[in-house]
């Protein structure tokens, strides 16, 4: 494309976004005229105002729209998995043992995976071949049963002989468990709550 002609379509876009501004603002305009209230006035200017911050002038005009895009990695070997936002934690699909999915919590605070009790008997884990083990937690002790899972799988990312525990009430409230160190130490992790994804990136062995 020609330098005038790349010139010519900036000018344009240029344009576009003043004419924009133009029309919200004599519409800002229109509104004080039309509204006696004031404090109406002023709730009806925060509003679009508002939602001028959550979409870009140019988005706008371009037709897009900037919350469903994608990151793409920084990393060569870094991993974005899709997650589910509740709060200030996000929770991710695990694929365990090669044939099913549970959901857990993200927390680089648990020591292991942990599963609640009847996540893992459908898995097919048994108390009998487990190591029984004391737990300290903000709830206080708990009896929980440490075993190994053959295959953990996150998106891309997977680790095999990972160690794991499960039992009765520690994780209630915490969909079927939670991810912990014992996967997520193979990795940096960064947790991307606006974009609701779990960044992995490798650590070297």
């Amino acid at each position: 494309m020609q330098k005038s002609s790349f010139s010519g379509i900036v000018i344009g876009i240029a344009i576009g976004i003043s004419s924009i501004t133009a029309i919200f603002g004599f519409g800002l305009f229109s509104i004080g005229k039309q509204i006696d209230n004031p404090q109406t006035v002023e709730i009806v200017r925060e509003a679009i105002h508002d939602e001028l911050d959550r979409t870009s002038l140019l988005d706008m005009l371009l037709g897009n729209n900037t919350s469903q895009n994608v990151s793409e990695p920084i990393f060569d070997d870094e991993i974005i998995i899709p997650a589910v936002r509740s709060g200030n934690h996000l929770y991710v699909d695990v694929e365990i043992n090669d044939y099913q999915t549970v959901t857990l919590l993200v927390d680089t605070g648990a020591t292991d995976i942990m599963l609640k009790a009847e996540v893992a008997y459908e898995l097919g884990l048994s108390e009998s071949d487990a190591i029984e083990a004391t737990y300290n937690t903000a709830n206080g002790p708990t009896q929980q049963f440490i075993t190994m899972l053959e295959l953990v799988r996150i998106g891309e990312a997977e680790q095999s002989k990972v160690r794991a525990s499960f039992g009765r009430g520690m994780t209630d409230g915490f969909e079927d468990g939670l991810l912990g160190m014992s996967f997520l130490k193979h990795y940096h992790v960064d947790i991307d709550l606006k974009r609701e994804e779990l960044h992995l990136r490798p650590r070297e062995k």
